[in-house]
């Protein structure tokens, strides 16, 4: 009976140990699984954040990032071009330092509906350069809700589009007068 008994305990402790291992390799397994698609979500999002950089540095138009309160953060190389200011100059500044002092209230009710809707898109308002120039712009924003929210907007100068059309109003009523 003894012998029996410790046959039995072997038998129950081999398959219990068998097992073990056998959930072991599993887990182990799963966890290589799940370690190879890390890798791979990593991978993409590097990629993904290569392709965003370089539209962000190498866009025609010019691209300004400010959180929520209104304090600019970055802008790409076009901005600078545009506006005159050397790059940084003008991080930790309020995004309305570029706005025409007599379009500001506009600016400010810009700046109320995309703090409630989260984006405005085609939107017009006279911007102002470092050197004090002021032009129409054409531009759009949209909220990045990420570990603190921020606004990116992307601003076109369409001040020749809009002489062009004064240039042709003015030539209209001359030709009906």
């Amino acid at each position: 009976f003894l012998i029996t008994l410790v046959i039995v305990i072997l038998s129950v402790s081999l398959f219990t140990v068998h097992r073990y291992f056998r959930i072991q390799f599993k887990l182990r397994k799963q966890a290589e699984d799940v370690n190879a698609e890390l890798v791979k979500t990593q991978n993409y999002l590097v990629k993904s954040e290569e392709k965003y950089k370089n539209l962000y540095h190498l866009s025609p138009d010019a691209i300004v990032v400010f959180e929520k309160s209104g304090t600019i953060i970055s802008y790409n190389e076009s901005f600078v071009r545009l506006f005159g200011y050397s790059v940084g100059e003008l991080n930790g500044k309020s995004i309305f330092t570029i706005v025409s002092d007599n379009y500001l209230d506009l600016a400010h009710s810009y700046f109320d509906e995309i703090q409630k809707t989260g984006a405005i898109e085609n939107k017009e308002n006279w911007l102002k350069k470092k050197d004090g120039t002021i032009f129409l712009s054409l531009f759009s924003v949209s909220t990045m809700d990420n570990d603190r929210i921020e606004h990116i907007c992307i601003i076109k100068d369409i001040s020749e589009i809009h002489n062009m059309q004064e240039n042709l109003k003015e030539a209209a009523n001359t030709i009906q007068e």
